[in-house]
């Protein structure tokens, strides 16, 4: 599970199945998309990766795993991902 970490202005956390609809809404907006490698999945797809999630310990080399970025007030603002090498498990990718 992932330790949430908190500055004064923004969180770290898990993501959540009540995130899905909302990263699906910044990762459709063509300003947000145009820089990505990454598809607009529909929404269930979000919510069934999210949950796939849920069986991935953070920092285990090979599988990325996603976290979601938020404001103070728990608004979601984006997600970040990141994986620990499999051949170099001292060396992660964000």
């Amino acid at each position: 599970m992932f330790e949430e970490i908190r500055t004064q202005r923004l969180r770290l956390r898990a993501l959540e199945s009540r995130d899905a609809r909302r990263i699906f809404e910044y990762r459709s907006h063509p300003d947000v998309s145009r820089f990505q490698s990454w598809g607009t999945d529909s929404v269930h797809a979000i919510e069934s990766y999210i949950l796939e999630l849920a069986a991935i310990e953070p920092g285990t080399p090979g599988p990325w795993y996603q976290i979601g970025i938020t404001l103070p007030t728990t608004k979601l603002i984006g997600d970040c991902g990141f994986r620990v090498s499999e051949s170099e498990p001292l060396q992660a990718e964000v």
